[in-house]
């Protein structure tokens, strides 16, 4: 909730309850805006939208059910906490059932207010976020398709991958500054060979020796990396130049060629926010993958690719002096421009579950038959970690006619208990053949080994749950298919999870007043 663009709107026509408000929200580092009546509302609206209102329901002169439904006109529409009298239960009711995603009672409780202020705030981020996200796939599987088809049209295709793709990650994940830096061919220094984006200049594009401020020691790292706030990171906040950045956030993907470092793709300075999110990085490396195909072609062909030799070793000795530990795992691109569809749709209708369900406790049972239809996978069930049992329970499954899943799995066993255990996908075409496999785990209900994928489900950095499908013969997936579907499925698993929170909060607060009324 660290967005500058969430913004807070109290409606009251009272001066008391007005203040009260603002000071308990500021206190709890909650900023907000007042105003007393709808009118001044939409003028304060107008020039900064709410990510939440706290409306009065019995403002004078106006009818509290078609303030509400004002307020929630529109795809960016804001959360409504009602605010009412306790006798007032008949409209609150109907206010929840119109939409309102939580009520408040007068005279007002200041721990609860927070709460339900930062649990609507939470809820509101994360349906934005599921709408950017289903935004930059759509925009990231055209515009890959469109300068896959322009690069074969044009005589200077080495260019205009590497100057599209610099385009592409600035675009889709909204940034200000990109940049793409290849080795030169001494292996020594990173070279500016691409930028994009409004702060984009010729200031900077001096070459950059290996291990040197903070491109030089994430191209050292061989790893993809997303970073919040440089000036907190133990390594960077000594290697950043408080001048360069206006923003101290960033995500990067280095570029390989075989098993040879050649690159860092690097974007910072996000619009609109304080930082990138972690699922941008899993955006950024998508974006990279034409330059990891345009470096194959450029060696295959004899060109030099950014100091690449036809066959890398001048590239691979280099780098054994640079940096010796290098040991980067290269994720597989796409096998086909079906796969990379399939990316999109699966995160498409996983969205759009989220988005169509009236019952959010029914958004994973209907996400699941969607992505069981597209893999194609039977059983696929979803799990959530219990740390009281130590099991994994089943969420959700679907069996497909063709075989149950198991209830409960226990968290440290079998090729299940390591995707759980690491945070990493673990998938085989044969199970059986891993000596980690456990029988009992790692097949469905009927005890038959078959192909199977598993995708932890993270949460703030932490895994809480399980994807797991059983695949036909044949039929694998790709770790990059796997990653955008356990993104996608981590985003609507938190927004399950926030609905349950709230009505449980309500739950307890009508149950704690109906204990003090007797």
């Amino acid at each position: 909730m660290s967005d500058v663009d969430m913004e807070i709107l109290v409606i009251d026509d009272e001066q008391h309850y007005r203040e009260s408000i603002r000071q308990t929200l500021s206190e709890a580092g909650l900023p907000c805006r007042v105003a007393s009546s709808m009118g001044e509302a939409r003028e304060r609206a107008g020039v900064s939208p709410p990510a939440l209102v706290l409306l009065d329901l019995g403002l004078p002169n106006s009818d509290g059910l078609e303030s509400l439904a004002e307020w929630l006109l529109g795809a960016n529409a804001p959360k409504v906490i009602v605010l009412s009298d306790v006798s007032a239960q008949g409209e609150v009711l109907e206010a929840l059932r119109r939409g309102a995603s939580d009520y408040l009672a007068k005279p007002l409780h200041e721990e609860e207010l927070c709460l339900a202020v930062r649990r609507n705030l939470e809820a509101w981020a994360v349906a934005r976020n599921l709408r950017n996200l289903e935004t930059q796939l759509e925009t990231l599987a055209i515009r890959s398709e469109s300068l896959h088809r322009e690069s074969e049209a044009t005589p200077v295709a080495d260019e205009f991958i590497r100057q599209g793709v610099v385009d592409l990650a600035c675009d889709v994940l909204k940034a200000q500054r990109a940049s793409l830096l290849l080795l030169d061919t001494a292996g020594k220094h990173l070279v500016v060979v691409a930028r994009s984006g409004t702060l984009s200049s010729r200031e900077g594009m001096e070459p950059i020796p290996c291990g040197e401020g903070v491109s030089g020691f994430v191209f050292s790292r061989a790893k993809p990396m997303w970073v919040e706030d440089m000036e907190t990171h133990p390594d960077l906040a000594t290697l950043s130049n408080p001048g360069r950045y206006r923003s101290k956030s960033f995500v990067a993907v280095p570029i390989f060629h075989a098993e040879s470092l050649l690159g860092l793709l690097f974007v910072s300075e996000p619009m609109g926010r304080k930082a990138f999110a972690k699922g941008d990085l899993s955006l950024l490396r998508w974006a990279a993958q034409p330059l990891a195909e345009n470096l194959r072609s450029s060696s295959a062909h004899g060109r030099n690719g950014g100091g690449l030799d036809k066959d890398g070793s001048r590239f691979r000795e280099s780098l054994r002096e640079a940096s010796p530990a290098l040991n980067a795992e290269v994720l597989s691109k796409p096998d086909s421009d079906g796969e990379m569809e399939l990316e999109s749709e699966m995160a498409r209708e996983i969205c759009q579950a989220v988005a169509d369900e009236i019952d959010p406790a029914r958004v994973i049972g209907v996400a699941l038959g969607r992505v069981a239809a597209l893999l194609p996978a039977a059983p696929v069930s979803l799990y959530l970690a219990d740390s009281v049992s130590g099991e994994l329970r089943c969420e959700a499954t679907l069996d497909g006619g063709v075989c149950e899943d198991r209830p409960d799995l226990e968290l440290r066993r079998g090729l299940t208990g390591v995707a759980i255990q690491t945070g990493q996908l673990v998938a085989s075409e044969d199970p059986s053949s891993d000596p980690r496999f456990d029988v009992e785990v790692d097949t469905p209900m009927g005890g038959k080994a078959q192909p199977m994928m598993c995708l932890p489900l993270r949460l703030r950095g932490k895994s809480v749950g399980l994807f797991r499908a059983f695949l036909p013969e044949g039929e694998p997936v790709s770790p990059r298919t796997a990653e955008v579907l356990s993104a996608a499925l981590s985003a609507a698993l938190r927004s399950v999870l926030l609905y349950r929170s709230l009505v449980e909060s309500i739950e307890e607060v009508a149950e704690a007043r109906k204990d003090r009324r007797s």
